[in-house]
């Protein structure tokens, strides 16, 4: 997959992301070391969502796996964890 991520950035200059199947901070961080500009994770959160005993529950568990999953798609440089930058994650957060 590593080559795959290669091959395409080497033909576009738009970002290259990857998806399908990931759900831990480990994996987030590999497609990163691969050179992904991004990490995709939506059905890990629907899932993390969904399967909660309760609403609230379920928000706390999102929440809990958006910042696992923030946290290991960083790149060095990248907002330290925590920080308010507007994007996506700030918003989920309620920091943006």
């Amino acid at each position: 997959m590593e080559g795959l991520v290669k091959s395409l950035k080497s033909v576009t200059d738009k970002p290259v992301a990857v998806g399908f199947g990931i759900s831990k901070k480990e994996q987030a961080q590999e497609v990163v070391k691969w050179g992904a500009d991004g990490v995709i994770v939506g059905s890990a959160l629907v899932k993390a969502l969904g399967e909660a005993a309760s609403p609230e529950a379920g928000l706390g568990a999102l929440k809990a796996l958006a910042e696992e999953l923030r946290e290991g798609s960083n790149r060095e440089g990248a907002k330290p964890k925590g920080s308010s930058g507007g994007g996506f994650f700030a918003r989920l957060m309620g920091k943006a």
